[in-house]
């Protein structure tokens, strides 16, 4: 009898042990929910940002009118873009942890969209006041919008090496899946990224260079554009009043302004 009950136990202990392991599905499922909305911020953003740049290093034909649409439009998607909440129950909260995952790392994108999207159209808004400036404008606007696109491509890394770290410990041939349909369907995760990592000390290596080299550019960029962002911060440019006067639809303008407004008290910025 002794002889079958090692493999017996062994065999309950494995299917124990599989039972008590989270399904990471819903989980990857929500979290595909809120990558989604900030890649369309994050689409729409860039596209009015490269208008801007375009109209800057080349100012001919209706190059002025696009941009400023462009920035019409983005300033819109942003208002409109869904805040999605997870829809995960306290238990599936709780159980996070049987997967590797840290909840506070896991609801961080989901309770920094109000603020992501308030410093995407206050940036926006001030590109828009320059572009209503003409011809005098036209070299402010690109080059805030050459350093913004920059930054854009920044975040994007840091937040790939988040995910990286969010996910690692989950099971490989998850991650992969999750990379490949997913992540690679998506814009922002495209293209110009750090390595994937197959460990926390790995990405932990991996995101301080990707930090050390950021916070080099960005003392490079505070020389050259210091005395820029001090002016436009200054001025408190307002989203309403310069869609209006790059004419858009008043209505549309004062909508956008409300949400923006919104959007910067749920942010506290």
């Amino acid at each position: 009898m002794r002889k079958w009950m090692v493999p017996v136990l062994v065999v309950l202990l494995c299917l124990g042990g599989c039972a008590s392991r989270a399904d990471p599905t819903p989980y990857l499922e929500e979290l595909t929910r809120v990558l989604t909305v900030h890649d369309d911020l994050s689409a729409a953003y860039c596209r009015a940002l490269e208008a801007a740049l375009d109209y800057g290093q080349d100012p001919q034909g209706e190059g002025l009118d696009e941009a400023k649409a462009a920035c019409i439009q983005a300033l819109s998607a942003a208002a409109d873009l869904e805040t999605v909440e997870p829809a995960l129950t306290e238990d599936q909260l709780a159980a996070m942890a049987d997967l590797g995952m840290n909840e506070a790392d896991y609801l961080t994108p989901f309770r920094t969209q109000a603020y992501e999207r308030a410093v995407r159209m206050q940036t926006l808004t001030d590109v828009l006041a320059c572009l209503n400036r003409g011809p005098e404008g036209r070299e402010t606007a690109a080059l805030l919008a050459e350093q913004e696109l920059a930054f854009e491509q920044w975040d994007r890394q840091i937040r790939y090496l988040g995910i990286n770290d969010l996910l690692v410990e989950l099971p490989e041939e998850t991650v992969r899946a999750y990379r490949e349909e997913v992540l690679a369907g998506l814009a922002s995760y495209q293209e110009g990224l750090p390595p994937w990592e197959d460990s926390r000390e790995a990405v932990a290596l991996r995101s301080e260079e990707v930090l050390a080299e950021m916070d080099a550019w960005l003392a490079g960029a505070a020389a050259e554009t210091g005395e820029l962002y001090a002016a436009l911060l200054a001025q408190a440019n307002d989203p309403e009043e310069e869609m209006t006067a790059a004419g858009a639809p008043p209505e549309a303008a004062a909508a956008v302004e409300q949400r923006f407004a919104q959007l910067r008290e749920e942010s506290g910025s």
